[in-house]
This record gives C-alpha cells, sequence and structure tokens, in this order.
C-alpha cells in the first residue's frame, strides 16, 4: 500500500529529526574544538540568526513556486552546509557553514505544515489537523529518541560520525519528500515576493491587534525563551555530574519520549481549554523545573527533564492549531515564516544568554533566573487570560 500524504509527512519529519548531533553539539565545541562556551554555543546556533534574515522571503518563494519545491531546497542546502562538519576543525570555515545552515533552516521552515494544511482543507478535512500534528511531533521526538542515543555513542567513536549519519538521514527523507502531493491553490496566477510579503505583514500586524492573538504570541515566547535556556543548559549540567557524551546521549531518551507523550497529550486537552491558559500552565511547569534543578540532584533533576520534555510536547500543536486557523491560505507558508522568524531570535538571544550565564556566572545562577521571571511570566499571562474569559468567547 502506498503512503499518503500525511504518511510521508510523518517519515519526513522522522528523519529530519534523527538528531545525532543533539547531545553532543555543545561538548563538541568545547571539548573538539576547544572553544569556550560563548562560542560553542555561538557556532551551534548562529544559523538560527541567519534564519531569521531569510525567514520571510523564504515563505513568499514557497507560497509562490510550491512548498515542497522550497522544501526541497532547504533541504539540499543543508546537507552541504553539513559536509563541512566533516572536512574542517575550523571555527571559522565552520561559522560560514552555519550561513548556509541557516538558510537552509528558512526554506525548511513552514513549507511542509502549510501544504498539509492546504491538502487537508482541499479535502474538507482540516478539523483533522490538530490530530495531525500531535501524532507528527510524536514522529519528532521518536526521532530524536533514537538520533540522539546513536549519537552520543557515535561521537565516543569519532566526533564527526553524528554528522556523517545526519546527512544519511536528510538524503533520504529528500527522497521521500518528492513523493508529497501538493494542493491546487499554487495553480492560481502567483504573486510577486513584494505583494506575499506585503500581504503577509499586514495580515500579521492587523492580527497582533486582536488580544487573543497577541496574548498567545507573547506566551509561545516567553516560553521558547525560558524553557529553551533549561534546555541548553541540559549539556554542561550533566557533564557538571561527570557524564561523557554516550551516557548524555542516552539520557535523551526518557526525556524525548516524554515529549511523544506530550504531544499526545495535547490533542485531549486542547479542545477544553483557551491556548492561553494552556501557556499559564506551561510556564509554570517551567519555573519548577528551574526550582528542581537548582538541587544538582540527578534523580530530581531526571524528573526536571522529563517534565520540561512533556510541556515542550504541548507547544508545537498548541500554537500550529491556533495561528493556522488564522493565516489564509495564499500566504500561508509567508505568515508561518513571519512565526519563525520571531522564534529564531528568541532562539539565538536565548542561546547567546544561556552561554554568558555559563561563561561569568554558575548554573544555580542561571537556574534562578530562569525560575523568576518564568513564574511572574505565568502571572501576567495569567491575568491576561482571566480578562480574556470575561470577554466575549473566542475561537481557541
Amino acid at each position: 500500500m502506498l503512503m499518503n500524504n500525511v504518511s510521508k509527512y510523518h517519515l519526513i519529519t522522522f528523519l529530519m529529526n534523527l538528531s545525532f548531533t543533539l547531545p553532543i553539539w555543545v561538548i563538541f565545541g568545547t571539548d573538539y574544538l576547544g572553544l569556550n562556551h560563548l562560542q560553542a554555543y555561538w557556532l551551534g546556533t548562529f544559523f538560527w540568526l541567519v534564519s531569521a534574515v531569510f525567514e520571510v522571503p523564504t515563505g513568499s518563494w514557497a507560497d509562490r513556486f510550491g512548498r515542497k519545491k522550497v522544501f526541497s531546497w532547504g533541504v539540499g542546502v543543508g546537507i552541504a552546509s553539513s559536509i563541512l562538519f566533516i572536512l574542517t576543525r575550523n571555527f571559522y570555515v565552520l561559522m560560514i557553514s552555519q550561513v548556509a545552515a541557516g538558510f537552509a533552516l528558512a526554506l525548511k521552515s513552514g513549507p511542509l505544515t502549510s501544504l498539509i494544511y492546504d491538502w487537508l482543507k482541499e479535502q474538507k478535512r482540516e478539523n483533522e489537523f490538530l490530530s495531525i500534528t500531535s501524532n507528527n511531533l510524536s514522529y519528532l521526538f521518536v526521532g530524536r529518541v533514537i538520533g540522539g542515543a546513536l549519537g552520543g555513542i557515535a561521537y565516543t567513536m569519532h566526533p564527526t560520525l553524528p554528522y556523517i549519519l545526519l546527512i544519511i538521514a536528510q538524503i533520504i527523507a529528500l527522497v521521500i519528500e518528492q513523493g508529497l502531493t501538493e494542493s491546487r491553490h499554487l495553480t492560481e496566477e502567483p504573486l510577486s515576493d513584494k505583494t506575499v510579503i506585503r500581504e503577509s505583514i499586514i495580515n500579521f500586524i492587523r492580527l497582533m491587534k486582536k488580544f487573543d492573538f497577541a496574548l498567545v504570541m507573547y506566551a509561545s515566547t516567553a516560553f521558547t525563551f525560558l524553557a529553551n535556556m533549561l534546555w541548553f543548559a541540559y549539556q554542561p549540567y550533566f557533564q557538571s555530574l561527570g557524564f561523557d557524551g554516550a551516557i548524555i546521549g542516552l539520557l535523551y531518551i526518557p526525556a524525548s519520549l516524554a515529549s511523544a507523550l506530550g504531544s499526545q497529550i495535547i490533542k485531549r486537552i486542547m479542545p477544553k481549554i483557551h491556548t492561553s491558559w494552556l501557556y499559564v500552565i506551561m510556564l509554570g511547569v517551567t519555573g519548577t523545573v528551574g526550582l528542581m534543578l537548582n538541587s544538582l540532584n540527578i534523580w530530581i533533576a531526571m524528573l526536571a527533564i522529563v517534565f520540561l520534555a512533556i510541556v515542550f510536547g504541548f507547544d508545537n500543536p498548541a500554537t500550529a492549531s491556533f495561528f493556522q486557523q488564522h493565516y489564509p491560505s495564499k500566504t500561508r507558508a509567508t505568515m508561518s515564516s513571519i512565526e519563525s522568524l520571531i522564534g529564531s531570535l528568541v532562539l539565538v538571544t536565548t542561546s547567546l544568554m544561556t552561554g554568558y550565564f555559563l561563561d561569568k556566572h554558575s548554573l544555580n545562577t542561571l537556574f534562578v533566573f530562569v525560575m523568576s521571571i518564568t513564574f511572574a511570566s505565568a502571572v501576567l499571562v495569567g491575568v491576561a487570560s482571566l480578562r480574556l474569559s470575561n470577554n466575549k468567547p473566542v475561537a481557541k
């Protein structure tokens, strides 16, 4: 039986998230390249900043030329950038490769989600999107389970081996992606880049004037910043407890499985609660995790990581189901790219702040900082959600 669009979407997501480098990218920078923490985090996340520059233009290309075609370009460029991690140990050459990686990320950001949503909409099945997104996220985290475990072991065999495995997985994904079916909305006369971007920015500004949309955007941005600050400290945290790359890779297994579980739990929660209240819960859990990590006890730390991983599993289905219903089809990928642009800038800021804290202060200082800001943000979002609840009902 041939796979349909959704099955291919899940398999591509699984392959693209066989994150063999996920448990070792900080260690790769500090131990293999000899960098300090700030340099290692800069190398590991500079591509997000580059991606932010290209997010909106590449989103308009996906709307104009086809989501499948633009995603293919992104995978191809990403493979080329990964090859340099095998060929050189020069920090500056690797930073140049991150420019290509950032451009690739921008090309890959949003096209497949938009392709699937419009494919479902064409068949009047868009009500299935939340369930499909949640299932897709499970494939993502299962990929991270396998990739993380194998990547940590591969690193102990040779530091560049995780990058070789990453390239192989991306090539297979590129082959499968060619079989996706795109909706017919692209047969309409294409808009120019300038028109698509202008319309998307106007629509996004209009949406940000809506209280519920702006609230969810703020809450999801705060969660992305604060939760990832804890997550980026994961590798140096467990290094400080005496674990090597192989063990750290294995520790990603319970975390990724917990996120896969969270992506399934969210399907039951979303119809019963407004997205802003969901982020109050997620921020509250993140603050509690910061408090638990401050103990520097391995068993409490593992429990904290599992809690954090579960709410990470909530994040993508929550934002995708909320934001996608507000985006018009003809500019859907471009507006998704504006959303991704915000996320990329937040992640770069988070990474640099994490590196700065680890170079200048202690892990405990970082955890206390995150805990304090997160609880304050949870209160602010909760108060705003009460105001929203007192007004007329809005779509979830």
